[in-house]
């Protein structure tokens, strides 16, 4: 999440799917600290606020970002809503909800993962949500695929990000980041714009699909993803770890 001035009303997610927590030191106290985390079932949404810190933000009073959870007709609603008015050309924070395990965590919310790429026959996602924002922004799936079952960060091998909405930014216009630009592809029948790179911050591959045609409802299979980079000889027969659901 980037940009000059951006606002969101609400992002809104309706699903099943993602996990993470807050680590070791932390004591978040409030719906709009970094790292509060909401519980729901095998759920978990996390106020990610991590380029704030990273980039030493935290002197800064004109910035706020806040997690929530609704029932609305009998169905659990996620969302987040957020200002960062100013621009430095760094994402800011990732509010998320989760399923699995991060490598930087000690355990994982659900006994279906970590588990080995070779031994998934299915993986799908179903959403259903409402985006308002201005300036910067992206919504995504991530998944880490890792080395080992215990996975920790020395331990990633491979970050995909699935990009299903984005405003203002696009992971191909990015050229400090030395990303290798595939142009378009097609998975699963729907067509992307397809990007790959090393990590900044770590020494995992990055591969980014971007959507062309945005969706804000809908079922997502995973699996052809995964496919595809084994063809093309982008992934590694590794474990996945966490399917981040939804993130922003």
């Amino acid at each position: 999440m980037d940009g000059k001035k951006e606002v969101g009303v609400a992002g809104i997610i309706l699903f099943s799917a993602l996990l993470s927590i807050s680590p070791a030191g932390c004591a978040p106290v409030t719906p709009c600290d970094h790292w509060y985390t909401i519980h729901s079932g095998d759920l978990i949404l996390v106020n990610k606020q991590w380029g704030k810190y990273f980039f030493h933000y935290t002197d800064r009073s004109d910035n706020r970002q806040c997690v929530f959870k609704r029932e609305v007709n009998g169905e659990t609603v996620f969302g987040w809503n957020w200002e960062w008015p100013f621009y430095e050309g760094h994402v800011k924070a990732y509010p998320e909800v989760i399923f699995g395990r991060q490598p930087y965590l000690q355990f994982s919310t659900t006994p279906l993962l970590p588990k080995k790429v070779a031994d998934i026959k299915e993986l799908t996602a179903d959403y259903d949500l409402s985006v308002k924002g201005t300036g910067k922004y992206n919504l995504a799936f991530d998944i880490w695929i890792t080395k080992t079952a215990a996975p920790t960060p020395d331990t990633i091998t491979r970050e995909i990000m699935i990009w299903i909405g984005n405003l203002n930014w696009d992971t191909m216009d990015v050229d400090a980041d030395g990303l290798d630009i595939h142009g378009r592809v097609s998975v699963g029948g729907q067509d992307y714009r397809f990007t790959t790179g090393d990590a900044n911050t770590g020494g995992w591959t990055y591969l980014a699909f971007v959507k062309i045609n945005k969706e804000q409802r809908g079922g997502l299979d995973l699996m052809p993803f995964i496919r595809f980079l084994l063809k093309e000889r982008l992934s590694y027969r590794g474990r996945i770890c966490e399917q981040r659901r939804i993130g922003q």
